[in-house]
């Protein structure tokens, strides 16, 4: 059964590819964030949140990096249903 996951923290790691890695592989982790349901993790033990390549995966990647950037808190949410073909659950929401 698919569910919601939130977590809030300061953003751990904000990667970016080139297109030559593929679409909708740029992700990010959050402090503290080490359980959201099925969603796949980084060798660390934290939830690798995918963001998607679209207009709204751009304002979310703003965001987080403005919040990377300030070392600002954000609250993130995941649904371990919404994921990428390698287990990463997509970003659903980040809040600042």
């Amino acid at each position: 059964m698919a569910s919601e996951f939130t977590a809030s923290g300061t953003v751990k790691n904000l990667r970016s590819h080139n297109e030559s890695y593929g679409t909708d592989i740029d992700w990010v982790t959050i402090e503290g964030f080490t359980s959201a349901g099925s969603c796949g993790k980084r060798s660390d033990g934290s939830v690798r949140i995918a963001i998607k390549n679209d207009e709204y995966g751009k304002r979310q990647f703003s965001t987080l990096l403005a919040a990377k950037m300030s070392n600002v808190a954000v609250t993130v949410t995941v649904d371990d249903s919404y994921k990428s073909a390698s287990n990463t659950c997509y970003l659903a929401y980040v809040t600042l």
